[in-house]
């Protein structure tokens, strides 16, 4: 049995809506995924907000011989304030590193909004040849502050 078709056949219109469907069956998973990366970057920028406030105390301790608080802190211009996330401790230790008669430097965050400080200084037992301090260690550094009283030694560098 043969089957006749009846009326027009409209093939070149079907065809185009078929595109049509394609692409707009495209558009709703990815229009899913652009909102929700859009919802997650949101949320993202608002916690950083919210959690990396300044850091406006600053906490400073130390013996305070030879480098004072206020040395320290304008050391740090430029660098502190800063956002409690932001702040790049490696860079405050680095730069009070460089100072005269620093020895070592510990560094704290603390939240929300404080930067603690350890300074601890070189401890020279004497100059030698006017040049430089001398640790206990037998360490040279370099003279750094103005004179102070100690045992003068002389002598060539010995190892």
């Amino acid at each position: 049995m043969t089957m006749k078709a009846r009326g027009a056949v409209r093939l070149k219109k079907n065809q185009g809506q078929s595109l049509k469907s394609d692409w707009l069956g495209y558009l709703k998973p990815v229009s899913m995924v652009v909102t929700i990366t859009c919802i997650l970057i949101s949320t993202v920028l608002l916690i950083m907000q919210l959690v990396n406030k300044d850091i406006t105390e600053l906490e400073i301790d130390g013996p305070f011989e030879h480098v004072s608080k206020n040395q320290i802190r304008s050391e740090l211009e430029g660098v502190f304030p800063a956002g409690f996330i932001t702040l790049n401790i490696e860079n405050v230790v680095e730069r009070l590193l460089i100072m005269p008669m620093v020895s070592q430097v510990e560094a704290e965050k603390i939240w929300p909004n404080t930067l603690k400080l350890t300074v601890h200084e070189e401890k020279p037992v004497a100059i030698w040849n006017q040049k430089k301090y001398v640790e206990p260690d037998g360490r040279d550094i370099t003279l750094g502050i103005s004179p102070i009283e100690l045992a003068a030694i002389k002598g060539a560098l010995g190892g």
